[in-house]
Formats: structure tokens, C-alpha cells, sequence
């Protein structure tokens, strides 16, 4: 009778398995960092659009136009383009709030189009870039916690 020895060894399917996770280790962070930068874009676009709204809108005599852009992004800043572009307003990651530019970008957050006649159109970027303060924090008060939970059931008695 002859044996049928078609197929893979253990060893040959541990290798291939091997080189796929080090292939999805590399192409992760590639992935989420493209697509941080296509929110960053979508955000981008979406500013420039309420720009030109307000421009325009302020040319034509209505100078209390306020559009509000919900930002998609996920990190704080701008990681893909530095400085920023929106209408001619330039602002880079080193220079501080302008008359133009008020505050920085951030996840969750929103900016705030708005015109004023001696500044022209401003934008009022808003939003958290992450927590003030932990929603919990351990106690601390609890003392002899390592005691009760590790060297009493070792030892079958309470240690003080």
C-alpha cells in the first residue's frame, strides 16, 4: 500500500506563520498612520470649505457667519503637513496663536470659522487632547494588601 505524504509538516507551517505576523507587524502601524493622515485630510478639506464659506460670506456684507467643522482626527496636532495651509493662513507646530489661528487641533475637537473685520477670517481650533486626570485612581488608603492576599493563604494565618 502506498502512503500519501501530500501536504505540510508542522515545522513548515510554523515558518509561514512566522513570516505573517511579522508582515501584519509591519503593515500595522503603516495602516493606522495612513489613515490618521487621511482624517487629517478629510479635516483639512472640511476647514478649507468653511473658509471659503465665510469668505464669501463676508465679501457679500454678512460678517457674522460662524461655521463649525467637527474634527475627525484621532492625535493632537497635525502629523502629516507642517506648516498648515488653510486660505492662506499659515501655521506651523512651533509658533503659537496668531490673530488668525487660536488654539491647535486636537482629537474630538472642533474649529470654529468665524470673520472679523480687523483680523479677517479666524480659526478657533478646540477640544482635548487627552484626559485632565484619570477617571480612577487606586486607593492607596488600603494598607496589608499584599499581607492578605499572598502570605495569608501561603501560610493559613493571619500575619500583623
Amino acid at each position: 500500500m502506498k502512503l500519501n505524504r501530500k501536504g505540510f509538516t508542522l515545522l513548515e507551517m510554523l515558518i509561514v506563520i512566522a513570516i505573517v505576523a511579522v508582515l501584519i507587524s509591519v503593515a500595522v502601524p503603516v495602516l493606522s498612520s495612513q489613515l490618521e493622515r487621511s482624517r487629517e485630510a478629510v479635516d483639512l478639506a472640511n476647514v478649507r470649505s468653511a473658509y471659503a464659506q465665510v469668505s464669501t460670506e463676508a465679501l457679500l456684507g454678512n460678517t457674522h457667519v460662524t461655521v463649525t467643522v467637527n474634527l475627525k482626527q484621532k492625535q493632537a496636532g497635525w502629523q502629516s503637513v507642517d506648516p498648515v495651509n488653510i486660505g492662506g493662513i499659515v501655521h506651523s507646530k512651533s509658533v503659537g496663536d496668531t490673530d488668525n489661528w487660536q488654539g491647535d487641533a486636537a482629537p474630538d475637537g472642533t474649529c470654529k470659522v468665524t470673520y472679523d473685520e480687523t483680523h479677517g477670517v479666524v480659526l478657533t481650533w478646540s477640544g482635548t487632547a487627552a484626559p485632565i486626570k484619570p477617571n480612577s485612581l487606586p486607593d492607596t488608603s488600603v494598607t496589608g494588601f499584599f499581607v492578605m492576599c499572598y502570605i495569608k493563604p501561603i501560610f493559613g494565618r493571619t500575619v500583623r
